[in-house]
């Protein structure tokens, strides 16, 4: 079966796909191809989720190509790995390990192994040494590079999220909100689940990241008066559009560590409830929003994958 698998991927049929084997035996190149078109593998995709994730990716694999790389698909020899960390690199857990085992191998058998796009928050030291060994890491905000740096002893570079530089098709769909607020679901740290509140800003619009494109996420909520949410990506939606934003924390501290990397002084709510009570803020906080406007479009895209 795997043979079968890995003749349909030459016929590129499998390209972008994440399978098991990716992670658990991953197809390694014998020999770099220093004189030709690296080979680059981009795992970690999430893109099912919604449509910043797939942004994430889509950036990655630009930057990629832009660099002269060749982005190859499942079951295909490659030279270099990016693991894309994203939001699940955090208490240890599954998708954490999943991924560090990956880079491990990839370490060991000599192959550059980046670590890239990631929060990082309350991980064990099991992986540490492989960590070390990393061609590079970059974080999103700065409270996970502390905390690689204090915890781990691990330099990590602060660039933020990949879905901001992700290429805008201006002539997508657009929803026009009429100068509206919008809002999408929200993360409630007793069940720790995400969740839209019917009884929350019930007159209020909701828009879903799962069934839009990225370009049509960032060109409506250009119509909006601004944004309820508790969504980091719809977060970096908000900031691409140069949209206000009111919001509550997320399940790690990545909202709560982009705003402090900004050196504005937005508040975040520690439960969706307490939303309404910082609505009334927008207005009076328009020079902290614009600080962090001015912060992320001054962010350099090619810093997405560090040199080899």
């Amino acid at each position: 079966m795997k043979f079968i698998r890995k003749c349909i991927s030459s016929l590129g049929f499998t390209q972008g796909r994440e399978t098991k084997d990716d992670y658990r035996s991953p197809p390694f190149a014998k020999k770099t191809r220093l004189d030709k078109k690296l080979r680059v593998r981009i795992l970690g995709d999430h893109s099912k989720l919604h449509c910043g994730c797939k942004a994430v990716i889509d950036a990655l694999e630009k930057t990629s190509r832009d660099r002269g790389w060749e982005v190859v698909g499942s079951y295909q020899p490659y030279d270099v790995l990016i693991v894309n960390g994203e939001g699940s690199m955090h208490n240890s857990r599954k998708t954490f390990l999943k991924k560090m085992s990956v880079l491990q191998k990839a370490v060991d058998s000599g192959i550059p192994a980046f670590l890239l796009n990631t929060v990082w928050q309350n991980n064990s030291h099991e992986y540490d040494q492989t960590l070390q060994k990393l061609a590079g890491i970059t974080v999103r905000e700065e409270l996970s590079q502390r905390e690689l740096l204090g915890k781990h002893k691990v330099t990590a570079e602060l660039v933020i999220d990949a879905s901001y530089f992700a290429p805008i098709d201006n002539t997508a769909e657009v929803i026009n909100f009429h100068g509206s607020p919008i809002k999408t679901d929200f993360y409630y740290p007793d069940s720790q689940s995400w969740a839209q509140d019917l009884d929350l800003f019930e007159t209020i619009p909701y828009i879903s990241l799962d069934n839009i494109s990225w370009s049509s996420l960032v060109l409506s909520l250009k119509t909006s008066a601004y944004l309820i949410t508790g969504r980091h990506h719809a977060i970096y939606a908000a900031c691409k559009a140069g949209v206000p934003f009111v919001c509550s924390t997320s399940n790690t501290h990545k909202i709560t560590g982009l705003i402090s990397s900004s050196g504005a002084k937005i508040p975040v709510a520690e439960h969706p409830s307490q939303i309404p009570a910082l609505i009334s803020r927008i207005n009076t906080l328009g020079p902290e929003y614009e600080k962090l406007f001015d912060w992320m479009a001054a962010q350099d895209p090619d810093k997405l994958i560090p040199e080899l």
